[in-house]
């Protein structure tokens, strides 16, 4: 994956605004205000905030479905202008893929490895390069079985890897994923969320996460809370989930291990703080004493309540 950009962030809002033209000649919806905030390459953040907080029309003005109406946007090097040319926009978008709700809306082949072929074909790889690609990209994302089968015969989480393997086919240096487990079970779910931590953490790649589950926002590097369209926060996801003001100012609720270490501190135990149900675990074992009573103070490796 090339890294050529580790010195500097790889997307840089300064103000960006957008707002929704309205259809009967009104005042434009403001979606976006004055949002300012970087991404570095390979790190891996989770943007949340309750329906209209502008979550998805930051995930399209990245991708360039949309264009900013005010402030800036560079992405990869590039600045985001009314001016940008066609060749530039398609460029960008093959360097920034875009995983969407519905994966039917993104397979168009009717054969699996024929779907995954599909980018790379489109822009002019040799025979030899595309079937590296799509072997390889198979491969990662485990359906190399599959690769003869029709997609409308798959499972969601299957068809969601599917639909992945084809933006990894592209080499891209970001991926976002909008929603894009909110159509699947719990299993379906858990797969694409390892897909998404192994993408950052192995292969470099800068994942941005719109999700509205914030047990899947825990799993991230750094959360972005969005509300009405600002940025009201952007911190770790410890600091994010162990601040009940913050949350209530959003309207999100915290993971549910989270939650419950917050229950036990206005109880008067204070275990730490946990993401996982293993790490939460560990520490309300920890923090009882060989009596069954709370210890006095956090456990050991948790954090002391702010």
């Amino acid at each position: 994956m090339n890294r050529n950009e580790t010195e500097k962030d790889y997307i840089k809002a300064e103000s960006l605004s957008f707002a929704y033209p309205d259809p009967q000649g009104g005042a434009p919806k403001q979606a976006l205000k004055d949002v300012s905030l970087g991404i570095r390459p390979g790190e891996f953040v989770a943007v949340v905030g309750k329906n209209g907080s502008g979550k998805s029309t930051f995930a399209k003005l990245l991708n360039l479905i949309l264009e900013p109406t005010s402030g800036s946007l560079t992405v990869a090097g590039t600045v985001i202008t009314p001016s940008i040319s066609d060749a530039e926009v398609l460029e960008l978008r093959r360097r920034v893929g875009m995983v969407f709700q519905n994966p039917d809306n993104q397979i168009i082949a009717t054969v699996v490895e024929e779907d995954v072929a599909f980018g790379p074909e489109n822009i002019g790889l040799p025979p030899e390069t595309i079937r590296e690609r799509v072997d390889g990209c198979l491969r990662e994302m485990r359906l190399t079985d599959l690769a003869r089968k029709e997609p409308s015969r798959l499972s969601g989480g299957q068809k969601q890897r599917v639909a992945i393997a084809g933006i990894l086919a592209l080499r891209p240096e970001c991926m976002i994923f909008d929603e894009s487990t909110a159509m699947l079970d719990p299993v379906g779910r858990k797969e694409v969320l390892a897909i998404m931590k192994r993408l950052s953490s192995e292969h470099g790649i800068t994942v941005i996460n719109i999700t509205h589950l914030m047990d899947e926002a825990a799993a991230a590097d750094r959360v972005i809370v969005l509300r009405d369209g600002e940025l009201i926060a952007s911190d770790s996801p410890e600091r994010i989930f162990s601040d009940p003001v913050l949350m209530g100012r959003a309207g999100i609720k915290p993971p549910q291990c989270a939650e419950l270490c917050l229950l036990l501190r206005k109880m008067g135990i204070d275990a730490g703080f946990g993401l996982t149900p293993e790490q939460t675990a560990r520490l309300i074992l920890g923090s009882f004493g060989a009596d069954g009573g709370p210890e006095s103070g956090p456990a050991p490796g948790g954090e002391a309540a702010s």
